[in-house]
């Protein structure tokens, strides 16, 4: 059984409006909706709504609404051809999971009419439990016993496996795992699980660092989400708390730039600097121009948090190869790729965590700092 669950789209709309003007009656607003009203209602409504198929075929919806924090109201309702055959046992479990995944909810409520004896228990066997109830309502929740299995991850490949450049922070942290990707077999530590792993043929150890930092769920496909620290920056608190602190609605998270605030100006002090080929720099920025790219403002990417979801691993696809086929300078990519996919859920951290004076006079985050990045022997 292939059971795909997406957003509904406006071209949902015709079986929508089937499905729910056959349950009405079981519904708390049993108005039944022509087509124009519902494509209407479909435009204004802030809710989100999941279309439900099982092998190709369209068998019912899941609705949500109502999120805060990790909190959300869901519901569903299932073509009568489809009803009775135990997919809500299925298919609950499965979306509940979904919205765990991607939003970190794991508190779900929702409301069904007193007479509706076969929903209720349905909800009941799935461990939803009564928490009002009066002579036409019953309101339920379920809490979900589980977290969001999360990694703090980083890299370190070097010419010369001797010495490596920038720092490997010891923490007394359990509740996350920590890996680091490295070349070189003479890199130890008592808190980083060290993954000893090749270059790959005509990459520098520069490009492949910033490979294992764009693609994390292809080289760690089994978290929920993923923590990016670039080797000179240190948390100054739990990673899983800072997680749950930026995360609670949000696909990416990451700061502000301290400096700038767009990729032209990061683009001439790249040049200024000597960091990058002038001509490749200068031809991406161009390729944007002709684009008619949109500003998206300037981030620091030293510090990344990112959900393991479709849309993170599509964005995450993208920028590696705006990186592998322009500038290896991810700031001037990242801007771009946000624009291109302007449905990711952003959350751009105010604060600096650099250790200089800021030129936009950002406050300094008391949750992360950074250190010098200095060539450390290792033998």
């Amino acid at each position: 059984m292939d059971i795909t669950i997406k957003k509904m789209s406006i071209e949902d709309i015709d079986f929508f409006l089937e499905v729910r003007n056959q349950c009405a009656s079981f519904l708390h607003n049993d108005t039944k909706f022509t087509y124009a009203q519902a494509v209407k209602w479909f435009k204004d409504t802030p809710n989100i709504y999941y279309i439900v198929e099982i092998d190709n075929k369209q068998i019912g919806y899941f609705r949500t609404s109502n999120y805060k924090l990790n909190t959300c109201y869901i519901g569903m309702d299932i073509h009568p051809i489809y009803q009775g055959k135990g997919f809500s046992q299925i298919l609950y479990p499965m979306f509940m999971d979904m919205l765990f995944s991607k939003h970190n909810i794991n508190l779900f409520y929702l409301e069904v009419l007193s007479k509706n004896k076969r929903a209720i228990h349905i909800y009941k066997k799935l461990g939803f439990e009564v928490i009002y109830q009066d002579e036409n309502n019953i309101k339920m929740q379920l809490k979900l016993d589980k977290k969001i299995k999360l990694v703090v991850y980083t890299a370190l490949f070097t010419n010369d496996k001797e010495y490596i450049y920038g720092t490997l922070p010891e923490y007394e942290n359990d509740s996350v795992d920590f890996i680091c990707f490295t070349n070189t077999p003479h890199l130890k530590s008592n808190t980083w699980d060290i993954k000893l792993v090749d270059i790959e043929d005509d990459i520098s150890p520069r490009k492949q660092a910033r490979k294992y930092k764009m693609l994390p769920h292809k080289y760690l496909p089994d978290y929920d989400a993923w923590i990016w620290m670039d080797n000179s920056c240190l948390f100054r608190y739990d990673p899983a708390d800072l997680f749950e602190f930026y995360m609670k609605d949000s696909d990416i998270c990451l700061h502000e730039h301290c400096d700038r605030t767009n990729i032209e100006q990061e683009a001439q002090v790249i040049i200024q600097r000597n960091l990058d080929d002038p001509a490749i720099v200068n031809k991406q920025i161009h390729r944007y121009k002709q684009e008619k790219y949109q500003d998206q403002g300037l981030y620091e990417t030293g510090i990344l948090m990112r959900r393991n979801n479709h849309d993170v691993i599509n964005f995450n696809e993208m920028w590696w190869q705006e990186i592998d086929n322009n500038s290896i300078r991810d700031q001037i990519s990242f801007p771009y790729v946000v624009w291109k996919f302007n449905w990711i859920r952003l959350n751009a951290i105010k604060e600096t965590f650099v250790a200089h004076p800021s030129a936009l006079n950002k406050k300094q985050t008391d949750h992360f700092y950074t250190v010098s990045r200095s060539k450390t022997k290792l033998t």
